[in-house]
């Protein structure tokens, strides 16, 4: 189980922008942490100046931190304790003052919500993820960009298949400003934030192994990763790039792209009769694609199948370091070329989507028996 805890802000002036950032963690994040940085507040003697007291107070009176709100002192024992702590900190932010792509600043949250997600969902295992509340925000309009990442990443691997990219379960909750890890998110959002308009006090006293940020030749577009402690134990393989033969256009022919198509189907079979858990959210899924292989009423079949076996491709390595180079390059190429189903923008994936469903059409009437794998 991984636990997210996502924060949402508008930066200050007099840089704008939108931000969205969000830590992820191999354990909860509980009250504790907030308990110690609070009674280290409380037992501070700075709290007595005259130009923190009444900050400082209005902290220790709500019980929790926030950033935007606090003085330095409550900066200093809330950052301590997040120090403390094993995650991964992720934040994408974007200027719309700088943008012309005519967004509204819903847009805007959104996009940096599905960016964030790359590196924060990166794992096959279930997630509970938790965002702090805002004006518009639900569960159904988190799960809904949800499916745009995923779509994203689908898209993604006809040219990038050599990539790992993983599909867990999240469950999403809206939660307040009180949650101890959101609160954790709100303080380094806020650093961001501070260092995205010049100062970058807060930003250098983070102690990382590893950090790493960008920021688009516009200004219009950036974001921050930052590894705290161990981090957290990762799904991601290392590329798969060696295993992706050269100009694949010109080895892959129509006995190939037959057989691609074959073993999607065999690969939802086998997690159909042989279920694990990194393929329990894809149940219905895989059902699906199982129950229909023969039915050519079903004209969706081919975007489906193809989505599916994406879906699974990762979160069960289908590539294994023992297998064959002649079986690593055909499963890369099954990733890539299922992927072009789904690629409508393109001519050639239009073409493929096309020749894969006269290629359904004609196995199930005129060979069925290619789709009885137990044979």
């Amino acid at each position: 189980m991984k636990y997210i805890y996502v924060d949402e802000s508008e930066f200050a002036t007099p840089k704008n922008c939108i931000g969205v950032g969000g830590i992820v963690s191999d354990s909860h994040i509980d009250e504790k942490i907030i308990e110690r940085a609070l009674t280290n507040l409380k037992n501070d003697p700075d709290i007595q100046s005259e130009e923190t007291k009444e900050l400082d107070s209005r902290t220790l009176k709500r019980k929790y931190f926030h950033a935007s709100e606090d003085s330095k002192n409550a900066h200093s024992h809330i950052f301590t304790e997040a120090m403390k702590l094993d995650y991964i900190f992720c934040c994408d932010f974007h200027d719309p003052n700088l943008s012309d792509e005519g967004k509204s600043l819903e847009d805007y949250y959104v996009l940096s919500f599905i960016n964030s997600l790359v590196p924060l969902a990166n794992t096959k295992e279930n997630i509970k993820c938790f965002v702090e509340q805002r004006p518009g925000i639900t569960t159904k309009s988190l799960n809904d960009s949800y499916k745009l990442y995923k779509r994203q990443l689908l898209l993604n691997a006809y040219d990038q298949p050599f990539i790992p990219c993983f599909f867990p379960q999240i469950d999403f909750q809206i939660v307040d400003k009180t949650n101890p890890g959101v609160q954790i998110a709100d303080l380094l959002l806020w650093v961001v934030n501070r260092k995205v308009n010049g100062d970058l006090i807060w930003y250098n006293r983070i102690k990382s192994a590893f950090k790493y940020n960008f920021i688009s030749e516009s200004q219009s577009w950036g974001g921050e990763n930052i590894t705290i402690g161990k981090g957290i134990v990762e799904a991601a393989k290392v590329s798969q790039l060696n295993y992706m033969p050269k100009d694949p256009d010109k080895i892959v022919d129509d006995n190939k792209m037959m057989n691609f198509f074959l073993h999607a189907i065999k690969v939802c079979e086998y997690y159909y009769k042989n279920p694990v858990n990194e393929t329990s959210q894809l149940k219905e899924k895989i059902e699906y694609i199982v129950k229909h292989k023969k039915d050519s009423n079903k004209t969706g079949y081919i975007k489906k199948l193809a989505r599916t076996y994406l879906m699974i491709f990762d979160m069960v390595d289908l590539i294994e370091n023992e297998d064959s180079k002649k079986n690593k390059e055909f499963l890369m190429l099954s990733k890539k070329y299922l992927a072009l189903i789904l690629r409508e923008d393109l001519v050639h994936g239009v073409r493929t989507q096309i020749w894969f469903n006269r290629l359904r059409e004609n196995i199930i009437t005129n060979d069925p028996d290619l789709l009885e794998f137990d044979k």
